[in-house]
């Protein structure tokens, strides 16, 4: 595998790319290739379907000069072909309806990285996505007609595990592109919360009209769980007329309701990373706090060189970040000492409680003297794992870097305050939720503070409450999900609303 700490520059291709005007029972096909860092270890042919790699070859693309059917793996490749990090949209042209054909991809180096997107005049019908296994790979498709009318839906688990008293978060926003030629209407999302068979909580989200090719996130009201345990989640898209893909308009992903654990991994290492020896830098993980608490430790799962660096010292640190998720301020430290053990997990407490306000905070690894090594999990959750380098590379997401993964790295929270987060909640009622220009609290008294927090954790608006109800102008807010917190002398009140 290469080094993390190389993976530091982008760049965009564009390739020719036009709608040929095809003859009846013909369609227009187009393939857009996304390389990883490397670009020009990629080849791929297209041929009749069962015909292999180089076996009446129709085209080739890639690195044709240093890269051919037979050479996956032997990472003779220097440059050339595609460039690295881009998207190039290659023309196939006009292919006859009901045929099928196989793309035959090669990878040089034996890592795999590209991903192929075909689309049948200008539409997306099929994905192809390699991993870092892969030397060589065909993937098939057959020509058609796109569909009129398609909702393509898309949403992956915010967190692996998560504190009970954050359990407002537990609900991402979905993803659902209109993937047909035709604007799709009423489209929304229906989620269902199962905990085991039982069905613990059920909402739909406000409904969009979307044009062929625009995508929108769809939101619904939070679900906080009342006990731990493991929650699915599911997703439906529907829309108003006659769904002709119901395949890609469904998701569903697994939530481990925890009394203190916040993790984006698995708890399964698939290897350790870091950034190279006396490269001085941090590898982080990015979680968001909904509910005030207090952290009490980090835990993180460490090498130590194969024995090498046995009795060294780690430091694990939380930072504050801006309202990018880039960290600004170091709030805490804890220290460690590697064991003989060659990789184990490691929990180091600060010396007093953290106190933790609504926003985002990054938990990170710091790279100094010798290489530190963290444990990489394939429970990858975009935009959540951080690497940064003080010479060559600014914070970004590890997904940059062709790592689709997270770090074994978790935020340990205090158990305390959960019973006043959930009747306090019981006791703050909001409406309309959504809401567009007026948002009323309900069940409030006179004179007490209140914030309204956006997903960055910036406070947005604030106030104090009138007896009974409270009336807020939300008319300027950005469409989004906010946190309300009201506060008085022996009550915290939370909740949240959606703003369209």
């Amino acid at each position: 595998m290469k080094k993390l700490y190389s993976f530091f520059i982008f760049s965009f291709g564009f390739g020719l790319t036009s709608l040929a005007q095809c003859a009846p029972g013909e369609v227009d096909v187009t393939v857009d290739v996304i390389t990883d860092s490397w670009g020009y270890e990629c080849y791929w042919d297209l041929t009749p379907a069962g015909n292999g790699c180089g076996n009446g070859t129709l085209y080739t693309f890639g690195n044709i000069l240093e890269v051919n059917c037979a050479s996956g793996g032997t990472q003779v490749a220097m440059s050339g072909g595609y460039a690295d990090n881009s998207t190039t949209t290659e023309s196939v042209g006009c292919l006859t309806i009901g045929n099928c054909f196989d793309i035959n991809y090669v990878d040089d180096y034996g890592d795999g990285g590209a991903t192929f997107i075909v689309k049948f005049n200008g539409v997306v019908m099929y994905t192809f996505v390699t991993d870092q296994t892969t030397v060589s790979a065909t993937f098939s498709f057959c020509a058609s007609t796109p569909p009129a009318f398609d909702a393509a839906l898309t949403a992956l688990a915010p967190y692996s595990i998560v504190p009970r008293s954050q359990g407002g978060v537990m609900i991402a926003p979905a993803n659902i592109q209109s993937a047909g030629t035709n604007t799709i209407t009423g489209t929304k999302i229906d989620v269902t919360v199962l905990q085991g068979s039982t069905n613990v909580y059920t909402a739909s989200s406000a409904t969009q009209s979307l044009p062929s090719g625009a995508n929108s996130l769809f939101s619904v009201n939070p679900f906080s769980p009342v006990s731990s345990g493991t929650y699915t989640v599911n997703y439906t898209a529907t829309i108003n007329e006659t769904e002709e893909v119901p395949s890609n308009n469904t998701a569903t992903y697994n939530i481990d309701i925890s009394d203190t654990v916040y993790a984006l991994d698995d708890n399964a290492s698939v290897g350790l990373l870091g950034l190279g020896s006396g490269e001085l830098g941090y590898l982080g993980n990015l979680f968001e706090i909904v509910y005030p608490i207090d952290a009490t430790s980090i835990s993180a799962y460490l090498g130590n060189g194969g024995g090498n660096f046995v009795d060294s010292v780690f430091k694990l640190h939380i930072f504050s970040t801006n309202p990018l998720g880039i960290p600004s301020s170091l709030i805490a430290t804890a220290t460690g000492v590697l064991e003989s053990t060659t990789e184990k997990w490691y929990t180091v407490k600060f010396s007093s409680p953290v106190s933790l306000v609504p926003g985002k905070y990054m938990i990170a690894l710091e790279e100094e003297n010798y290489q530190q090594e963290l444990g990489a999990s394939i429970s990858f959750h975009p935009q959540t794992s951080f690497v940064y380098s003080l010479t060559q590379i600014p914070w970004s997401p590890v997904e940059d870097f062709d790592f689709p993964i997270s770090f074994l790295m978790r935020l340990n929270l205090a158990p305390s305050g959960l019973g006043l987060f959930e009747n306090s909640q019981a006791d703050l009622g909001l409406f309309p939720n959504p809401a567009s220009n007026k948002l009323t609290i309900s069940g409030t008294s006179f004179g007490h503070d209140y914030s309204v927090y956006n997903q960055m954790g910036q406070v947005v608006q604030s106030g104090t409450t009138r007896e009974g109800m409270t009336d807020l102008n939300i008319e300027d807010l950005t469409p989004g999900i906010y946190t309300i917190k009201t506060m008085s002398a022996d009550k915290i009140g939370v909740a949240k609303f959606v703003k369209q």
